[in-house]
């Protein structure tokens, strides 16, 4: 017998309206970092071995079935697909702060780029000019107080 959470599990219905396409709903969270981020790949071992990767959701696809009902599909995490890193500053204008600099990535990426589908829905952007990693998390995941307590 399949163990139960190798099986599909369905979408709660708050996760279902979250989904809709015109709501778009994905937390946004910046935060910025004392120091310079030196080390990209220690970032990433330390998120393979997060907390935040034993979550179900955090490792699981949204598929729909063929009557139309989302559920959550167990899938493999390729966490260099999750941690994008950008070297460069966001802008070339010097005058131009580090937090107006991030406000407007945020906003870009708030209006212009849906989380993709085909990877668990969830992203970190490093911003290495900027000291600043980003954390991209679809509201289907949970809501911004518990996964804000997973993170931290």
């Amino acid at each position: 017998m399949e163990d139960a959470m190798e099986r599909d599990q369905p979408l709660s219905p708050f996760g279902r309206l979250f989904l809709q396409p015109l709501l778009n709903q994905v937390i946004n969270t910046a935060v910025a970092l004392e120091f310079p981020i030196d080390d990209v790949e220690a970032i990433k071992a330390e998120v393979r071995s997060s907390i935040m990767l034993q979550h179900p959701r955090f490792c699981s696809l949204m598929v729909t079935d063929s009557c139309g009902r989302e559920h959550w599909r167990k899938t493999q995490v390729d966490v260099d697909r999750h941690v994008i890193v950008r070297h460069r500053p966001l802008s070339d204008d010097i005058h131009i702060s580090d937090e107006d600099a991030v406000n407007d990535f945020i906003a870009d990426l708030s209006v212009s780029s849906p989380l993709p589908t085909d990877k668990p829905l969830w992203e970190i952007h490093l911003l290495l000019a900027h000291k600043t990693a980003v954390f991209r998390v679809h509201h289907a995941l949970g809501d911004g107080i518990s996964l804000m307590s997973m993170l931290l």
